[in-house]
């Protein structure tokens, strides 16, 4: 960078979270290895300006607050939150405003600042490091895991336990993804009450975990040859499976009856892979990118008829890059 910018905007995409190719290997100590994609809609763009003025949502203050007091952003430094990512639904809104405010904050200091070092100062990549890296360069996303240490995860105390993209593909341009966020509460918050359900993960059976792992080499191979029925298919498993493990802490397959309902209209207006994404309460499907739109109203049809609620739906594409930064005075 020739010379220290003034201002700098960030913009990003929501992701998804699809479940777990792994709960806890007691061989080699490894937990939660997740499954993630990155989505051009609903997206984050924050401007951040040197001296500027500040106007940031009521949703996003916390997360502010929390980065000045990490260092990370100046009193200086005004905010401006162009446009948010829905919060706490399971679209990854903090990892992805947590990174972006506080990279932008950082080159504006002149500093070049690693993702890692960021995500691991904002207190990012507890459980899954999808977020972190469809933040970095998008597309779908498998991720390593954290040390559980005498069969217990702590929060990473360096970058090297923060978990890594071991697979990277991206996703075909002709496939969609239709999100449903039905009116319903939010899922289990991030924060204490996270953790302490998932510091201490289990094992699968020795059958239940081959399955999963099998899956997931269909996952990939699915991806990367455009075979979008055995991506759903394959996908329709592994959120079974991880709503099953989860099914203690949110006493049923998926976080309410509003997501249950969301996921079988999908299912039934033709969507592909439907599921929960995180802890809820958005509902997910892909589809050919002709169809989606299609299936999306024939779902929220269904939907309505049933009485359920819904706040918000996204046809969107997969987003195959990371975030995207521009410079201005």
């Amino acid at each position: 960078m020739a010379s220290t910018p003034r201002c700098i905007v960030i913009e990003t995409g929501a992701r998804l979270h699809l479940g777990f190719y792994n709960f806890y290997d007691p061989g080699t100590g490894i937990a939660y290895g997740s499954i993630g994609v990155g989505l051009e809609e609903p997206r984050l763009r924050v401007r951040l300006c040197i001296n500027g003025s500040s106007r940031v949502p009521s949703g996003a203050e916390r997360d502010v607050e929390f980065l000045r007091r990490q260092g990370l952003l100046g009193d200086n430094i005004g905010i401006e939150v162009l446009s948010l990512i829905e919060r706490h639904v399971g679209l990854g809104s903090t990892t992805q405003l947590r990174l972006s405010i506080s990279l932008a904050a950082t080159l504006l200091r002149g500093e070049t600042p690693s993702i890692y070092e960021l995500a691991l100062r904002t207190h990012r990549g507890f459980v899954s490091g999808i977020g972190i890296e469809v933040f970095r360069r998008g597309g779908l996303v498998v991720d390593s895991g954290r040390p559980a240490r005498n069969g217990v995860i702590r929060p990473p105390s360096n970058v090297t336990e923060l978990p890594r993209a071991i697979a990277r593909l991206e996703v075909p341009s002709d496939w969609a993804f239709i999100v449903i966020l039905p009116r319903a509460p939010r899922g289990l918050p991030e924060g204490p009450a996270e953790r302490r359900e998932l510091e201490a993960p289990q094992p699968l059976s020795q059958d239940k975990q081959r399955e999963l792992y099998v899956a997931l080499i269909e996952l990939l191979r699915a991806v990367a040859h455009n075979d979008i029925e055995a991506f759903g298919d394959t996908l329709s498993l592994i959120d079974r499976v991880t709503g099953e493990y989860f099914s203690k802490q949110q006493s049923a397959r998926y976080c309410c009856r509003q997501t249950e309902a969301a996921v079988e209209a999908l299912r039934e207006a033709g969507g592909l892979g439907a599921g929960q994404s995180s802890w809820g309460p958005a509902a997910y499907a892909v589809a050919p990118l002709n169809d989606a739109e299609k299936i999306a109203r024939h779902a929220l049809e269904k939907l309505q008829a049933m009485g359920i609620s819904v706040e918000k739906y996204f046809v969107t594409s997969p987003r195959n890059r990371g975030a995207l930064l521009r410079l201005c005075d």
